[in-house]
């Protein structure tokens, strides 16, 4: 996806089902936007608006375009519209302001793991893998959200897909407003 003169004019981006090419273009535009203004005096940055409708995708493509996120001295906004779901809601959590639709919906799950036909060794190592990555998703919605230990170990334990509307995503801290319009 190439970058347009309005997009940067409007600071805004979409993501969709987080894939190579798309993460790669959201870390570059938020890195670009801060390059914009750096000389700008933080408190007069105009911020990035992030729009997501994402079902998910590549963990460790979205874990970098979680660091671009908190790492931007420019605020980012992350606002969905329809779905923040699986490594989008983790995504959509981390926004320095976060707002939803009120249709959308959102999902969190445990992660997984496609067994397939490889020996055991690798299975334990891609096990240990998974538990570090989850340990850190979780621990970022810990820190951007109103989710507790207890609460998300009393989620995973019923072992299926966590759906939620958008007045329970703020109820959660997931979100900060409901856009009614």
């Amino acid at each position: 996806m190439k970058k347009n003169d309005e997009e940067i004019k409007h600071r805004i981006i979409t993501l969709g089902d987080i894939n190579e090419e798309n993460s790669n273009d959201i870390i570059h535009f938020i890195h670009e936007i801060n390059y914009i203004d750096s000389n700008k005096n933080i408190n007069k940055r105009e911020p990035i608006s992030l729009i997501i409708n994402s079902y998910g995708g590549d963990t460790y493509r979205g874990l970098g375009i979680i660091d671009t996120i908190m790492n931007s001295i420019t605020p980012v906004h992350t606002i969905c519209y329809g779905a923040a779901m699986s490594m989008g809601f983790i995504i959509m959590a981390v926004g320095h302001y976060r707002t939803a639709s009120i249709n959308s919906t959102f999902m969190y799950h445990e992660g997984s793991l496609d067994l397939g036909t490889i020996k055991l060794t690798n299975h334990k190592y891609e096990l240990h893998e998974l538990e570090r990555i989850e340990n850190i998703c979780d621990s970022l919605l810990f820190k951007h959200t109103s989710l507790t230990k207890k609460y998300l170990k009393s989620i995973k334990s019923k072992n299926k897909d966590w759906y939620m509307n958008a007045e329970e995503a703020l109820e959660y801290g997931i979100i900060d407003k409901i856009i009614l319009k």
